[in-house]
């Protein structure tokens, strides 16, 4: 983590002794028993470009051409249908979100840092929930950045408001995740998106994993992570827990990618794929959103200050977590949002280990579903052998779903 300290041990050496009353004497504060008590230095001062003229059409976002993610996976059907995710709230737990970005700052809640240092360390810089990378800035604007506002581009769900929860600038660093889940559940996030991978954890890390997801689950959260980026492997933690939405990634083409890991679970849970831009890093193939102007993810070409393109998973799974959000903004829980997903995505209720249940379809989702639907059942047994699954599935029998 940036920023982290050490707490200073009872032996300080005279040397130390001495730097440390100098300072105080020139007024740099010392916390007790520990290093040099820091204060972040304010943000560099930002610029934003519009991305062009507005549009005469609807949304006149100057930047939508670009989104063709938007178009894969229908959001003009859904928003036609005035599915928007108004009312809905998507905490994104990542690497922060730029706080001051004109397309994303109207729909931000009060975040958090869960990065921070403890007592006896200096604090993590930047303060609070501002992005310390730029991952979690891009990963927020496939969501939920602001619609029809003349500038930049448009989320999936842009009337959804967003929990920005800073886990660092190493997002794959568990522990402070598997507490900003928990963090997320309890403020009352109707969608947890999660878009970092931590591959083969041992088996106490796993159980921390589905521990911290069971409990969002269990207070209405529908959780929709990323599935990695290692290609011909399964979904990985914490895409491999159960409850989890697993979402690979597809490209301009709607065809799997190469670098996506497998949309399959272990327990044969729900997986999706949803845009993520190729590994050719061309601005044309990449997935396009709001960008801190500070930083560069990925460099994919021509961007916009404020704007650009990557791709990876971790820019599939935020427009299924979109897509989450206009369902939870039309009134429906999230066992009936996850069932709605399974059933409705391309492949329509049928999985195969290529495209688990199909790329995310938003008009169909929002056309199809309703909070009036009957209660999907819970799955009785997750650890049926994945090769009886994967059977049954390719062989067109019913497969007992996990939600």
């Amino acid at each position: 983590m940036t920023g982290r300290g050490r707490a200073a041990g009872p032996g300080v050496t005279l040397a130390r002794a001495f730097v440390l009353a100098a300072l105080a004497v020139v007024g740099v504060g010392v916390l007790p028993g520990s290093a040099l008590a820091q204060q972040c230095p304010p943000p560099a001062p930002a610029a934003y470009d519009t991305g062009g003229e507005p549009r005469a059409a609807f949304p006149n976002d100057p930047l939508l051409p670009k989104q063709w993610g938007l178009g894969l996976i229908k959001a003009g059907g859904a928003w036609a249908r005035g599915a928007f995710g108004e009312g809905a709230v998507v905490a994104v737990i990542d690497s922060g979100v730029d706080l001051d970005h004109p397309d994303l700052a109207p729909n931000l809640l009060p975040g958090a840092d869960l990065a921070s240092g403890g007592p006896g360390q200096p604090p993590d810089c930047p303060e609070g929930a501002r992005d310390a990378l730029g991952h979690g800035t891009l990963v927020a604007g496939i969501v939920a950045a602001v619609a029809n506002n003349g500038i930049g581009v448009v989320g999936v769900a842009p009337r959804a408001k967003l929990i920005p929860i800073a886990v660092g600038d190493r997002v794959e660093t568990y522990p402070a995740a598997v507490d900003a889940i928990r963090y997320a559940a309890d403020r009352g996030a109707d969608v947890i998106q999660l878009s970092f991978n931590r591959g083969r954890l041992p088996l106490p890390s796993q159980r921390d994993f589905e521990s911290a997801i069971d409990y969002a689950w269990a207070k209405g959260s529908v959780i929709v992570s990323s599935a990695g980026n290692d290609s011909l492997v399964p979904c990985e933690y914490p895409a491999a827990a159960p409850h989890a939405i697993c979402v690979a990634a597809v490209n301009r083409g709607g065809g799997p990618t190469l670098y996506s890991s497998l949309p399959i679970k272990l327990d044969l849970g729900v997986t999706v794929r949803a845009p993520g831009g190729t590994a050719r890093c061309e601005s044309i193939d990449g997935v396009f959103s709001t960008a801190d102007p500070r930083f560069t993810v990925i460099d994919c070409g021509p961007s916009y200050r404020g704007y650009d393109s990557s791709f990876g998973t971790s820019f599939a799974a935020p427009h299924v977590s979109g897509v989450a959000a206009m369902l939870a903004g039309m009134g429906l829980d999230n066992a009936r949002i996850v069932e709605c997903i399974r059933r409705t995505s391309s492949n329509r209720g049928r999985w195969d280990p290529i495209y688990g249940y199909g790329v995310v379809d938003a008009a169909a989702a929002t056309a199809a579903c309703t909070p009036a639907e009957p209660q999907p059942p819970s799955c009785a047994d997750r650890r049926r052998p994945l090769i009886l699954k994967l059977a049954l599935s390719l062989l067109g029998r019913p497969v007992e779903i996990c939600i």
